[in-house]
């Protein structure tokens, strides 16, 4: 199967290309040799996007809808105006207190005058009593007199306070008539319409925040170890928004699957173009914990093409092809990857190989090309000849 594969793409992508004999002069490229090394182990799970903000808005009080300003897609922002209600009956509500608490207050300033007259009053007679000019009932009832204004001030302080209470009630509802964005998002769907009657928590428009979102992965509870290691890394792809990166800051989710034996993992991410959207599917590659001997190739000798991703080799001194399958990154610059073609020691083009083509003629750039009668190859080692002089 996998020679089948190399055998198509050799001919789809590389074999028009193949030079006629006699073709150009060996072309100077750098080597490096494909690798047998111990790796970190990482496996590839899978995921879903979800937003980090998701709510059904709704209605604070009951009433007709008077305006609503929004269709599904549009984008709003924290704080601007969904909708309104009509607020007509509130608002005359809130005439009828304003005029009650000026009622109240002025009652309230009357008696309080009316309390600083009858202590006057009592002082006098205490002055009188000291001088022996008063009489006892005087002092009662001047007393007397002060205690029930004191009550009649409380009595109206509390009408205004209740009054005042009432209108901030009103007040506060004439705002909840006015329906705003609780942060800035896009409208997934609208539930209400002009005209409609909405009571108490009737869902005007369900938004959504794509500022930032949020991707979680179920990851097999084996890979705990990897993913608790000091440093570990998450590569997220999200295929559908040509979105790849590596994560190191996530949150493991401490509710694992009895049945799957997994658990999840949050990953927030920024999202100021909006091109992730909830429900998308994700993938990432996680560290398991494991060292495993893998393929490792230089990042500089990929090569991508509308196939697939190939390196070129040295084949005895000519370039040939190789389709590879990176699987993951590696320390130094490298990459594990799997190849049909490619084996450990095989030498791999890491510069010069944006210029080559099957079947062209290369030499190391550290070595002399060889004349037309001995071809050049990348295990040279006794040549002295200066490679810019040629043959």
């Amino acid at each position: 199967m996998h020679t089948a594969l190399h055998m198509i793409f050799v001919l789809l992508v590389i074999a028009p290309s193949l030079p006629a004999q006699g073709g150009p002069p060996a072309m100077p490229v750098r080597l490096d040799p494909a690798r047998s090394e111990i790796v970190a182990e990482y496996r590839r799970v899978t995921g879903e996007v979800r937003a980090a903000q998701r709510s059904n808005v709704a209605a604070e009080i009951e009433g007709i809808v008077d305006s609503i300003s929004c269709e599904p897609g549009d984008r709003i922002e924290k704080g601007s105006i969904i909708a309104t209600l009509d607020a007509k009956q509130l608002e005359i509500e809130r005439d009828r207190l304003v005029a009650v608490v000026d009622a109240n207050e002025a009652i309230v300033r009357n008696r309080e005058a009316q309390l600083e007259r009858d202590q006057r009053d009592l002082k006098r007679v205490e002055r009188l009593m000291t001088s022996g000019g008063g009489t006892d009932s005087e002092l009662d009832d001047a007393q007397t007199t002060v205690t029930q204004s004191r009550a009649r001030l409380a009595e109206s302080e509390a009408d205004l306070a209740a009054a005042k209470a009432q209108l901030a009630l009103v007040e506060d509802r004439i705002e909840d008539s006015t329906i705003r964005a609780p942060f800035t998002g896009r409208v997934v769907s609208r539930s209400a319409e002009l005209g409609e009657w909405l009571g108490e928590g009737d869902t005007v428009i369900e938004l959504v925040s794509l500022e930032e979102v949020d991707v979680f992965l179920d990851i097999p509870e084996r890979f705990m170890p990897g993913i608790a290691a000091e440093g570990a890394a998450i590569t997220l792809e999200i295929d559908a928004a040509s979105y790849s990166q590596s994560i190191s800051t996530f949150v493991v989710i401490p509710d694992v699957d009895p049945l799957a034996r997994s658990f999840p993992v949050r990953i927030r991410i920024q999202n100021p173009s909006e091109v992730v959207q909830p429900g998308m599917s994700a993938a990432a590659l996680v560290p398991t914990g494991v060292p495993v001997e893998g393929l490792t190739i230089s990042k500089d000798a990929l090569n991508l093409s509308s196939v697939g991703a190939f390196v070129y080799f040295d084949a005895g001194g000519t370039a040939a092809p190789a389709p590879v399958e990176v699987l993951y990154s590696a320390p130094q610059n490298r990459l594990v990857i799997r190849s049909p073609v490619l084996a450990p020691g095989m030498a791999t083009v890491v510069e010069g190989n944006e210029r080559l083509f099957p079947s062209a003629p290369i030499f190391d750039s550290g070595q002399a090309p060889a004349t037309e009668n001995e071809p050049a190859t990348a295990k040279q080692t006794e040549s002295t000849d200066d490679p810019a002089q040629g043959s």
